[in-house]
């Protein structure tokens, strides 16, 4: 099916070239407020970590750094701003057919160099990257059994963030083998940060290739729409990529195994997808769920052969990487210590604050403690209850199930699973976005909600950067970004409760993707595809 584009050229062409100019415009005044030296985008730095001359000479030539360190906040945070309005212009644009695969591709690309390019973005994750694969790399010791604190004289260590000096990893294997990879050959601490961000724009450029040509070939009209989920998103661009994290590699792992599903080379999505969790324990969501629609595809006689086959495949995919580390005193790899964390974007933990100051002021201790304990099983129980009615709906199809099917599954587990997490944090966009442009309406704004949501969020590095920018950022956290995703949690979950109750149907047309459903109740197959709707 060849794109089809909504009204006449030359307002088609206006459309695409509004868009890429406010894109552009707004990805390069993020860029230039992140070269100002000092910027507070950026997170203390090594020794010879700075923008290029050409970046740090352009943003001095238009005076910021000239500008107190708050109004460079605020200039900052307008900028962000304006990078995710623009990003939701241009989504409207592609999903009109106004831009094409290949405008967004190559803009997509110029965006991931300037994230490149720019000093380290927000986030001192980079760091605690470094040191962990320092440990293994540097000083032959095993970071599931030791901490960063125990190796306080490596030059990395004084940058590690405080809350990190004294954990165990929580990433995966395959990562922690990649961390001493780039570790091992690199001269300085900077050229390490610079390592870990240029894997992270490699990760996510091919995820935007990938992208849009699973895209293309699953629904043609889709493909600038979804490549532009990436390549255009500022919460990847900036937040991911220029602040190196390493969740850009979840994404790539993601966007390979949609792409294998699409082309039914199943084994080898479940091998994309085991080396993803092999990085974080998030892709285990959608590896989870395309392991049990591949074996109910099968017939019934064959389909416990057919799960043994992608068992056996994803072990022989882990052994490699999990074997180095394997101990007794963390046999986990850190999965235990990363249950422990909450953070405090987590729609979660809000309700947990919430209600246990309402539940401590009218009841006392105990009453806040009970309300605690059900708040922080409802969460888990309510994602049990998403993966159950999945399953059920995957099963019904059974043999006749198609695989863009599996792939809507896929992503609805996959967005409800980040919105439950008790730990939630802008680049965790990454796991998600690959599979967002093939689910219906309603799910897919909820992803470029929660996508331009934590774009953002966060604005300021550290507290110390623009105490009062901090401050209004800290509030607008709590109490605006939070609320917003907690509703639209629940708006998903009933939707997608109500979609669950109809019988399955082919493609499109399936209840999980259809952007029009039927009421319960209606024995029709599903609503027609309305892909012509606004994305959002």
């Amino acid at each position: 099916m060849e794109e089809r584009p909504i009204g006449s050229s030359s307002q088609r062409v206006g459309s695409a070239s509004a868009a890429t100019l406010a894109v552009l415009a707004t990805g390069a005044l993020v860029g230039l407020v992140a070269s100002v030296p000092g910027s507070p985008f950026t997170p203390p730095l090594f020794p010879g970590a700075r923008a290029p001359g050409i970046l740090e000479g352009a943003a001095g030539l238009i005076g910021l750094d000239a500008l107190s360190r708050e109004g460079l906040a605020v200039l900052g945070a307008a900028a962000l701003f304006a990078a995710a309005g623009a990003f939701l212009y241009a989504l409207g644009a592609a999903w009109r057919g106004n831009l094409s695969t290949r405008r967004v591709i190559v803009v997509g690309v110029l965006l991931h160099l300037l994230a490149l390019a720019i000093p380290l973005f927000l986030s001192r994750d980079v760091y605690s990257y470094a040191i962990y694969g320092r440990m293994v790399s540097k000083h032959g010791a095993n970071p599931y059994t030791d901490i960063p604190a125990a190796f306080a004289d490596d030059p990395v260590y004084p940058l590690v963030s405080v809350d990190w000096i004294d954990s165990r990893s929580v990433y995966g294997p395959a990562f922690t083998a990649v961390s001493a990879g780039v570790t091992s050959p690199t001269s300085s601490p900077a050229s390490t940060v610079f390592g870990f961000k240029a894997l992270a724009a490699v990760a996510g450029v091919l995820t935007m290739l990938l992208t849009a040509a699973a895209a293309r070939r699953a629904s043609p009209e889709r493909a600038a729409f979804a490549a532009a989920l990436v390549g255009w998103n500022p919460v990847i661009v900036f937040h991911g990529v220029a602040g190196g994290h390493n969740d850009a590699l979840v994404g790539l792992a993601v966007a390979a195994a949609v792409l294998l599903v699409l082309v039914r080379r199943e084994l080898l999505a479940t091998a994309a997808l085991t080396v993803g969790t092999l990085v974080k324990i998030s892709a285990a969501v959608p590896l989870l769920v395309a392991a049990v629609a591949f074996a109910f595809r099968r017939p019934h006689g064959r389909r416990a052969r057919e799960l043994v086959k992608h068992v056996g495949v994803g072990a022989l995919v882990a052994l490699p990487f999990v074997l180095p580390f394997m101990q007794a005193e963390d046999p986990t790899l850190g999965t235990v210590e990363l249950t422990s964390r909450q953070g405090w974007l987590a729609p979660s933990r809000f309700v947990l604050v919430t209600l246990r100051g309402v539940a401590n002021a009218i009841g006392g201790e105990f009453a806040g403690n009970v309300v605690s304990v059900i708040v922080r099983l409802a969460f888990p129980l309510a994602f049990v209850w998403v993966l159950v009615v999945l399953v059920r709906h995957l099963t019904r199809a059974r043999e006749g199930l198609d695989t863009v099917v599996v792939l809507g599954a896929m992503g609805w587990a996959s967005l409800i699973s980040l919105m439950v997490s008790p730990v939630l944090l802008p680049w965790y966009v990454a796991w998600l976005i690959p599979l967002a442009w093939i689910l219906p309406r309603t799910a897919r704004g909820g992803a470029v909600l929660i996508s331009v949501a934590l774009a953002i969020t966060e604005l300021v590095a550290e507290p110390s950067r623009a105490p009062r920018v901090w401050e209004a950022m800290v509030f607008g956290l709590h109490w605006v970004a939070t609320p917003i995703i907690l509703l639209v949690l629940i708006r998903l979950l009933l939707d997608l409760r109500r979609r669950t109750s109809l019988p399955p149907a082919g493609g499109f047309d399936d209840p999980l993707l259809a952007d029009h459903s039927p009421p319960p109740g209606d024995g029709s197959a599903g609503g027609e595809r309305a892909l012509v709707a606004a994305p959002a």
